[in-house]
């Protein structure tokens, strides 16, 4: 928040907790470029919160230990992914074909990687286009499908152009409405897995850099052992398990619907309503 912000009497200023915190992004990230100057800037934004919301009840310590906040926590779910629990998928689907210009029954690959620490520092080093080579993904789906890409919302460099076949969604306000048309997600450490863990689609972790990040941010959960898909290290892997979709997965639909138990939005499609509640109550 603005260092000059100071809530008046009677303000509410409630902080949106975000999806499941798979990375560690606070208070609890390791080597962290913002060092000191992070937790200054949490402690003094804590003290300006009257609340906090959290997607889950087993992601409320993780919140208050990253955020510095000992204060109220609304454990309504993830308003944004409403959508997922409430949202017609097909029409879902149609919907952003036509908004991107693709044939009506077109069929959608979703890959959205997170940023890394190391952007803070020199820029690119979470473009998707960098991580992985998405020419030869876009080359192992099925015909009718497309390779969409969104960006994590802290980076601007567009991979249109960068292959047949792949498109930047990273234009589309809400990150809900391509996870609901999307038929597998590609991802990595992204609080995204846990909302589209609650569709029960195929996920595929795409994690060359697991150790690194192991070490610095730091990850708040065992990825190895709770994944909801398979973990692969190459662009090569990625594009075989693409090939292979059914087989690679086919171990997995346990493991998806114990992360979405575990992680996934709790609020039955409802967090949006029960905040809105919240907000407009008389008396805290």
């Amino acid at each position: 928040m603005p260092d000059w912000f100071r809530p008046r009497a009677g303000q509410t200023v409630l902080r949106l907790g975000g999806g499941w915190p798979i990375a560690r992004f606070g208070a609890l990230a390791a080597a962290h470029p913002y060092g000191r100057g992070l937790i200054d800037q949490l402690t003094a934004d804590a003290d300006r919160w009257t609340a906090v919301t959290s997607p889950s009840p087993d992601a409320t310590p993780v919140l208050r230990r990253e955020l510095l906040f000992d204060g109220p926590v609304l454990e309504f779910g993830r308003p944004s992914a409403d959508v997922l629990e409430r949202g017609d998928r097909e029409a879902a689907r149609v919907a952003l074909a036509e908004r991107l210009g693709l044939a009506p029954d077109t069929r959608f690959v979703l890959y959205a990687p997170t940023r890394r620490l190391m952007d803070l520092r020199k820029r690119g080093w979470s473009d998707p286009g960098r991580l992985l080579d998405l020419r030869q993904v876009a080359d192992a789906l099925p015909p009718g499908h497309r390779l969409l890409v969104r960006r994590h919302p802290a980076l601007h460099d567009d991979v249109t152009g960068l292959a047949d076949g792949v498109v930047d969604v990273s234009a589309v306000p809400r990150a809900s409405d391509l996870l609901l048309a999307a038929e597998v997600l590609i991802s990595d450490y992204s609080s995204l897995l846990a909302d589209y863990s609650a569709t029960g689609r195929p996920v595929l972790l795409y994690v060359p850099d697991l150790a690194d990040f192991r070490s610095s941010p730091g990850l708040n959960l065992d990825v190895e052992a709770e994944a909801p898909g398979p973990l692969l290290r190459t662009s090569a892997e990625v594009a075989d398990a693409l090939r292979s979709l059914e087989t690679v997965t086919a171990d997995y639909p346990a493991a998806t619907k114990s992360f979405a138990a575990a992680h996934g939005p709790r609020a039955a499609g409802e967090a949006s309503a029960k905040l809105v509640d919240w907000l407009l109550a008389v008396e805290r």
